[in-house]
């Protein structure tokens, strides 16, 4: 059990809310009043969102037809260690940023990418151009015996691109894909316990999720 007791717990998840950036043509999410405590005696809502809304995990089978669903893998399959890796400032996540950080990738679960996009978040400039995995990149990190890579923006993909190599890449070895992270910056360079979990539904090929360090 993680002993939270005078330890400070990182939140690096995006609120789901009216107005937070979306991948072009995601349908944004609706929330509806049903009940509210002075009519009904209680407060509740409807919500509805997509797969792939706010920060969420892509499965394998988001791409790829016979990939693994996320309701295939273990619960504990999504908490694990945790490495970041810096690239603010740096235009594309590049081979070499993978070898500079190879020993301290070989002892992690999920490689998280800080590249400080997240502050344009709720923008248009966040859905525009971004930093993204070089399909090289992607290749070394599939050397690696880890479980899932994150990124703080929209994809680790450009949203023009129809290919989405690093995508099909890091899926082909069933790796998860963590996107639109956010507050990576106090793990920049560390080990970490990493949680990320998604919200549990069946024939899922992508999730919201709580993830938290």
């Amino acid at each position: 059990m993680m002993n939270t007791k005078n330890k400070k717990i990182y939140d690096l998840t995006q609120t789901i809310c009216e107005g937070m950036s979306l991948f072009p043509g995601t349908n944004p999410p609706d929330q509806q009043v049903i009940s509210r405590i002075e009519t009904h005696g209680y407060n509740e809502h409807s919500m509805r969102f997509t797969s792939h809304t706010g920060t969420h995990m892509d499965a394998p089978n988001h791409l790829i037809s016979k990939g693994k669903r996320l309701d295939q893998y273990a619960l504990e399959h999504f908490i694990g260690r945790g490495f970041c890796i810096p690239l603010s400032g740096k235009k594309n996540i590049a081979d070499w940023h993978i070898l500079t950080y190879k020993q301290e990738i070989s002892q992690a679960d999920f490689i998280l990418f800080y590249t400080g996009h997240d502050r344009y978040w709720g923008s248009e400039k966040y859905s525009q151009r971004f930093p993204v995995i070089d399909p090289e990149a992607a290749r070394l990190l599939c050397t690696f015996n880890i479980r899932g890579v994150g990124i703080d923006t929209l994809s680790p993909d450009p949203v023009a691109s129809q290919e989405l190599p690093s995508h099909h890449i890091l899926m082909k070895y069933q790796i998860v894909i963590i996107e639109n992270l956010t507050n990576l910056q106090p793990l920049i360079e560390k080990h970490f316990a990493f949680y990320t979990i998604p919200l549990k539904t069946n024939s899922a090929d992508g999730a919201p999720v709580r993830a938290f360090a």
